[in-house]
């Protein structure tokens, strides 16, 4: 609460006090009776239902919440209830299949691995800025696949080909764009 703020509100009808004196009785029903001021963190966990874990806005507002797992992730005690919520890699197959997402005759930065089964040429997009970044492209076909766009490091590189039935590895640093690539042969 902040400092000079109300942190109860007197309920008159359910617990009242005399006007001039106030007996031990009354003062005891009076306190029985008071009630969390509006707006406040403390209500708002008050009037919250069940048990776990507590999420609490700056307006005042709370909401009980619990821990979900996600693809590959496995949780236990979601709530917190008897003790800390844990957070372990469920599958390792299914937590690896995640990761490395996979995307068809298409190049995006948004997708680990791209297998390419048609076409000869590809536009690559700049990697995402302030991480690094791993994509593996494989040519599929029987043909020369050509990657295209002004996304290297070293500007002198126009496009990269990959031989067919080989894939690429690009690696970016944290600048934007992709720092290196490496060949390998299926």
């Amino acid at each position: 609460m902040p400092d000079n703020s109300a942190n109860f509100t007197y309920d008159g009808t359910n617990g009242p006090i005399g006007t001039t004196t106030v007996t031990r009785a009354e003062l005891i029903t009076a306190l029985e009776q008071l009630n969390y001021a509006e707006g406040y963190n403390i209500r708002a966990i008050d009037e919250l239902g069940g048990t776990g874990l507590v999420s609490v806005d700056s307006l005042g507002s709370a909401a009980a919440r619990s821990i979900a797992a996600s693809d590959g992730l496995q949780v236990t005690n979601a709530t917190g209830v008897s003790g800390n919520p844990t957070i372990s890699v469920g599958t390792p197959s299914t937590f690896r299949q995640a990761i490395d997402d996979t995307e068809a005759n298409t190049v995006t930065n948004s997708v680990a691995v791209s297998i390419l089964s048609t076409g000869t040429s590809y536009s690559v997009p700049a990697p995402s800025s302030g991480s690094i970044s791993r994509k593996e492209i494989i040519n599929g076909t029987a043909s020369l696949i050509t990657l295209t766009g002004a996304v290297w490091e070293d500007p002198g590189i126009t496009a990269v080909r990959i031989p067919p039935r080989s894939s690429v590895t690009l690696i970016s640093g944290v600048g934007g764009f992709w720092l290196r690539f490496c060949y390998h042969y299926l």
